[in-house]
């Protein structure tokens, strides 16, 4: 019996993380073909960061 598998791996991707003394980021990755203007930063990478992320990595406001 032959099996004949093809896998499809994209070229390249673009992906958004942080890291800092408090700890790491959520990656975030950019959907692909995506067009990266303000709208898709603030809405798919900045705002999802600062919901998840930040109460995380800053529990007591940074102090």
């Amino acid at each position: 019996m032959i099996i004949q598998q093809n896998s499809y791996w994209p070229k390249g991707f673009m992906v958004w993380g942080g890291v800092s003394s408090h700890g790491k980021t959520t990656l975030r990755f950019v959907e692909p073909g995506a067009k990266i203007n303000f709208n898709y930063y603030i809405n798919n990478i900045l705002k999802p960061f600062l919901r998840r992320d930040v109460p995380r990595l800053f529990p007591e406001n940074g102090r």
